[in-house]
């Protein structure tokens, strides 16, 4: 796990918000591969003389389903509206990872975007010292300027010595979604879904006897996914910010665990969380592991009676939800006048409407106490109670594992581990453990 002071802020920041919420309701692909540790030099662009417009590049992902990019467009586009001296060009680029290669990318070519959404993984960008501080920018704002921010999603973005590189904007959880309609035909209770193993394995077999032809379970064998799985079997697969535990007892039981789902026919192991959208709103799957940044998806396009719940538990384990999701950064490979421009674009983006706005359209979670006390937010929750249950699972929520360095590289390390358990059958103890060595040799070999 990350240092303790880090948790124990996400603990009691989370706890904070539940507090608030009681009052207003009264709410993956491969990891990239190592990238150059050369800083480049970026062209920086001459600052707009006075009067004239501020043009800025916004590099956007959307990691769950496409319609969430033209919502993001309009977003921007009000903002443009909004403020004349600035105007921001955004640009899809994928998903997280996507995104990241497409900015380091840029950033070697002398066309650094100005503002990216990003997921946590900073260690590639960090190495070639491309990011603006944020602090430098908050230090200019008035007093109190973050009381009304969450402060446990900021856990993903600060590092030691007061250095925070990115500022929280789409933050999600990792839940289970199931078709009640279909649990209520095949005989199973709509309104109990399951909440350990035990009751996972009773219930897609009892699926499977229902409907041959039907998936019970798409899950994500990707490492976020799969760090919530083990986690909610009271494993972790990192010790600290400099060793990691691929080779974790608990981790291995995990994935042995869903391979023998996979292997009985009551599993798939979908790569793609918009992919597994699309199947359960089709209605070929029943149960799905998958981000509460679906919930907007789904819950526009689902013509049945569904829920969402925490993941299944290990028997006599409690469940945990993995925070997740990305914030904007900030290229520092810019005159100060488009920093300062920049930063006017983050600041709206994460402004109370804007963070509702999001919210309803996706599921992530707002990053501003005060977007729950917002009309549109209470009306949401009373019309989509599934939202406000998501609410009710940030309690539980832990931060994914962070690493000083070599993110991308441990991070493929274990992905392909899983790739071999879950789609070729390789022997999962072995895999691990081989995988166990080579992420800490890139860790012992990055200091």
């Amino acid at each position: 796990m990350k240092n303790k002071k880090w948790f124990a802020l996400l603990g009691t920041a989370l706890s904070l918000i539940l507090v608030f919420l009681a009052g207003c309701s009264g709410n993956s692909s491969t990891p990239p591969d190592s990238q150059t540790s050369a800083k480049p030099t970026a062209k920086a662009s001459a600052p707009a003389s006075k009067g004239e417009v501020v043009e800025l590049v916004y590099y956007f992902p959307t990691q769950t389903s496409g319609p969430l990019a033209v919502a993001m467009e309009k977003i921007v586009e009000k903002f443009n509206a909004a403020n004349k001296g600035i105007h921001v060009t955004a640009t899809f680029t994928g998903n997280y990872d996507e995104t990241l290669q497409k900015t380091l990318t840029a950033i070697s070519g002398g066309n650094a975007p100005n503002v990216v959404l990003s997921g946590y993984n900073l260690s590639n960008l960090l190495s070639i010292d491309a990011l603006v501080d944020m602090n430098t920018l908050i230090a200019k704002e008035p007093a109190g300027f973050l009381d009304d921010y969450v402060p446990g999603f900021f856990t993903l973005f600060s590092y030691p010595d007061n250095l925070l590189y990115g500022m929280p904007f789409q933050h999600s959880g990792t839940i289970l979604y199931y078709n009640k309609d279909i649990l209520a035909a095949a005989g199973l209770d709509p309104q109990n879904p399951p909440a350990t193993w035990s009751e996972l394995k009773t219930v897609t077999e009892t699926l499977k006897a229902y409907d041959a032809k039907l998936v019970p379970l798409e899950f994500m064998g990707d490492v976020w996914m799969t760090e919530a799985l083990a986690l909610s079997n009271g494993g972790a697969i990192h010790a600290d910010m400099d060793t990691m535990s691929l080779d974790n007892p608990k981790l291995i039981e995990t994935v042995n665990f869903f391979k023998g789902l996979m292997d009985a026919g009551l599993a798939e192991d979908n790569t793609s969380y918009g992919g597994a959208a699309e199947n359960f709103l089709a209605e070929t799957t029943a149960i799905m592991t998958n981000s509460s940044g679906s919930l907007g998806n789904v819950s526009k396009t689902a013509t049945f009676d569904w829920g969402i719940a925490p993941l299944p538990a290990g028997d006599g384990k409690d469940p945990v939800s993995l925070l997740g999701g990305g914030g904007f950064i900030i290229i520092d490979e810019h005159p100060q006048e488009k920093i300062d421009a920049s930063w006017e674009f983050v600041k709206y983006m994460t402004s109370p409407e804007v963070s509702a706005e999001w919210m309803i359209a996706t599921g992530y979670f707002a990053v501003r106490h005060s977007s729950y006390d917002l009309p549109e937010i209470k009306a949401m929750f009373a019309e989509k109670p599934q939202y406000a249950t998501t609410v009710e699972l940030l309690p539980i929520l832990q931060s994914p594992y962070m690493i000083r360095q070599n993110f991308g590289d441990v991070s493929n390390t274990f992905k392909l581990a899983l790739d071999e358990s879950y789609l070729n059958n390789a022997d999962i103890t072995a895999t691990l453990q081989r995988a166990q060595k080579e992420a800490q040799a890139l860790l012992d070999n990055g200091k």
